[in-house]
């Protein structure tokens, strides 16, 4: 999710893109494409989006527009649990260390053949909350969100860089935080700063 003074809306960043953008930090956008599915407008990165730091941050977010408002959940941490595999490059599928051979490795979803050392790694993370009301809910989130949430403690550590343990600490350890989740696949997009 992105948003200004103005409102919110939600960003679907592809392949090089991916990498430059932090959550928390303030960047200008130029050659982003408007997409629409099931009547929900939001923009999307194409080979000829430029993306920039931004010179100033945005200080009043606006962050109460009905299309957001029902997806920011509040809760605390109570449960976690994390997998960490690598992926393949080209389709996102989860990698096995045990398929690995001759240091390369065939991803069984798409059959691409790569070498094990350029793949990225996967984190899946689960997280039950105790929300406001009292009630239990698990959310997964992945890399994007999870590097959010460190970014809403001011933790600047890259996720690569962070054991699990001390990680598990940090989720379990922070206090009450807000979070954009889609609430019909129960998966967190984003922690708030």
């Amino acid at each position: 999710m992105i948003a200004d003074n103005t409102g919110t809306i939600k960003l679907i960043l592809w392949e090089h893109s991916i990498e430059q953008v932090e959550c928390g930090k303030t960047f200008k956008f130029k050659g982003l494409k408007v997409r629409v599915f099931n009547d929900v407008k939001f923009l999307n990165t194409n080979q000829s989006t430029i993306i920039d730091t931004a010179d100033e941050e945005i200080k009043d977010i606006n962050l109460s527009p009905e299309d957001i408002s029902d997806s920011i959940v509040e809760g605390h941490r109570v449960g976690f649990k994390i997998k960490i595999d690598k992926s393949c490059i080209v389709c996102n599928n989860t990698l096995y260390d045990d398929d690995v051979k001759n240091a390369k490795i065939t991803c069984l979803s798409c059959s691409t053949t790569m070498l094990s050392s350029v793949c990225k790694t996967k984190y899946v993370c689960t997280l039950t909350m105790m929300l406001a009301n009292g009630k239990l809910q698990s959310y997964s989130c992945f890399n994007s969100a999870i590097q959010s949430f460190l970014a809403s403690i001011d933790k600047s550590t890259k996720l690569d860089d962070i054991e699990t343990d001390e990680l598990e600490d940090l989720f379990l350890k922070c206090g009450t935080k807000q979070m954009i989740v889609d609430n019909s696949t129960h998966i967190i997009d984003q922690f708030l700063l």
